[in-house]
């Protein structure tokens, strides 16, 4: 007998994508990974997929995220081959989100500006916001991915990636979540560059929270072309 999370997980997937055209191995993958995510169905189903493609196509470097939550988008690009030499690089505070500036905005269906530090968790406090502590993150990945493979970077990332050593030399797949302009920003500035032609990134928040979106185009203009995931997620590509 199912559970109600499981349950509650189904019925959000159903809503999300058409599960009948799903293969065995997605079906799978995305019953293993939803619980340790707030993306959708078709995001998991975008990460997975790409690292098949990068594969396939012999497009070396490691997988990077940035805002990761309980780890369910770097277990799906880990399930995309379980003998992956690949490394996987999770930067994240570990305790929440860091606090919201004024470019940090939703745009409201009446045409308003819904600002992150008006809202009700910023209110509750930016340490409980999508916060997933480190030894929750590793408990729930150790069993996936080896350890060797693995590395936990923790802090603001906006401090954390001014070390060189918290930067792989090669990265194939780049996904960035934390939601914010400043955080965005630093990840472009300092990630981006090690993307190897061919590699992807994925925006995950560009069309939910305008700070990320900001953060794209100060960084490219409109230079880059963007490909929609879902109604909030888009990837472009390194050529």
């Amino acid at each position: 007998m199912k559970t109600k999370k499981e349950l509650s997980w189904e019925r959000k997937l159903e809503q999300d994508i058409d599960h009948s055209h799903l293969t065995e191995e997605e079906w799978y993958m995305v019953g293993v990974c939803k619980p340790y995510t707030m993306t959708s169905g078709k995001r998991l189903l975008h990460t997975f997929n790409t690292v098949k493609e990068l594969d396939k196509n012999n497009i070396k470097g490691d997988i990077v995220e940035c805002g990761v939550w309980r780890g369910g988008q770097i277990i799906s690009a880990w399930l995309a081959n379980k003998t992956t030499d690949r490394d996987f690089w999770l930067f994240d505070t570990f305790e929440g989100m860091t606090p919201p500036t004024s470019a940090d905005y939703k745009i409201n269906p009446d045409g308003s500006k819904g600002y992150a530090h008006e809202s009700g968790k910023a209110k509750a406090g930016y340490d409980q916001w999508c916060r997933a502590e480190l030894q929750e993150v590793v408990s729930n990945i150790n069993p996936f991915i080896p350890q060797k493979q693995t590395h936990y970077i923790v802090g603001d990332i906006r401090q954390t990636l001014k070390d060189p050593k918290n930067i792989p030399e090669q990265i194939a797949l780049l996904r960035l979540d934390t939601d914010w302009y400043e955080s965005t920003m630093a990840e472009l500035i300092h990630l981006w560059p090690k993307v190897v032609p061919g590699g992807i990134c994925v925006l995950d928040d560009y069309n939910s929270w305008q700070g990320s979106k900001k953060a794209f185009h100060d960084t490219f203009g409109d230079t880059i072309k963007i490909h929609t995931i879902d109604q909030v997620a888009v990837w472009f590509k390194k050529e």
